[in-house]
C-alpha cells in the first residue's frame, strides 16, 4: 500500500465512474460542486445555490444547471419561507378577529393583544442575540406561540374590564396564578421536545418555550403597567 499503482478513470469501480457519466454515457460533462462552509449556514447556503443553480458562459450553446440535494433543498426552504409569511400574517389576523368579536372594541382588542406582540419581538431579538436560526421549523414555532400565549392578556384584560377597569392589582391577584399554572403545563409539554435527538425538533421545543415564557412574563410583570399607566394617563 506504500506504493500503489497509478489511478486511472478506467480502473475506478463503476459506481464512481456513473456520476461523472451523461445520459449518453459521455464523460467530462458533469462537475461536482462543494461549498467552503456548513449548509446549516442558511444566508449562505441560499446564496451558494442562487450562484450555482444557472451557469452561462460564451462559448456555450446553453447555459448549465446545477442539480442535487442543495437544489432541491433550496427550493422546499424558498417555497416554506412564502408560504410561512403566509401562514403567520393569516394567524396574526385570525387572533386579532377573534379578539375583536370577543371585545367588540378596537382599543380593548389593541390593548389586550400587545403583552402578546411584545412578547413576539422579545422573543425574536432572543433569537438574535443567541443565535438560534430562522429555520423552516422554527418559523413554525410562531403561529403555535401566537395561538397558544393571547390567552393570558385575554383572561387578564377580560377580568379587569369585569372588575370596573379601575383596580388592576385585584385583577393580578386573581388572574396571577392560573396564567402561571397555564404557562407552566404548556411549557411542560413543549419542553419535552427540547430533549429530542433531532436537531430540528430539539430547536422548534426550545423556540416555542421561550416564546411562551416570554409571552407570560409580559402578560404578568409589563401588562399590569401598562394598564396602571392607561388608567392613570389616558
Amino acid at each position: 500500500m506504500s506504493h500503489p499503482g497509478r489511478i486511472t478513470f478506467e480502473s475506478l469501480p463503476q459506481q464512481i465512474k456513473t456520476k461523472f457519466q451523461d445520459r449518453t454515457g459521455a464523460i467530462g460533462r458533469i462537475v461536482f460542486i462543494f461549498p467552503n462552509f456548513e449548509m446549516t449556514q442558511g444566508d449562505r447556503f441560499l446564496r451558494f445555490v442562487e450562484e450555482i443553480r444557472e451557469v452561462r458562459c460564451s462559448d456555450c450553446t446553453a447555459p448549465f444547471y446545477a442539480s442535487g440535494e442543495s437544489t432541491v433543498h433550496y427550493e422546499i426552504v424558498k417555497m416554506l419561507f412564502r408560504e410561512g409569511r403566509t401562514i403567520v400574517g393569516f394567524t396574526l389576523l385570525a387572533v386579532l378577529v377573534a379578539m375583536l368579536i370577543n371585545f367588540r372594541s378596537v382599543r380593548s382588542t389593541l390593548i389586550a393583544f400587545s403583552p402578546l406582540a411584545v412578547g413576539l419581538v422579545a422573543t425574536l431579538g432572543w433569537m438574535a442575540l443567541t443565535g438560534t436560526p430562522f429555520n423552516i421549523i422554527n418559523l413554525a414555532a410562531i403561529p403555535i406561540i401566537l395561538g397558544t400565549a393571547d390567552d393570558y392578556s385575554i383572561h387578564f384584560f377580560e377580568r379587569y374590564q369585569n372588575l370596573g377597569e379601575g383596580v388592576p392589582q385585584e385583577a393580578y391577584a386573581q388572574v396571577f396564578r392560573p396564567i402561571l399554572g397555564s404557562a407552566l403545563t404548556t411549557l411542560i409539554g413543549f419542553g419535552s421536545l427540547s430533549l429530542a435527538d433531532i436537531g430540528g425538533v430539539r430547536s422548534f421545543g426550545f423556540v416555542c418555550v421561550i416564546g411562551i415564557t416570554l409571552c407570560a412574563v409580559t402578560t404578568l410583570l409589563w401588562f399590569p403597567a401598562l394598564l396602571a399607566f392607561i388608567k392613570k394617563h389616558v
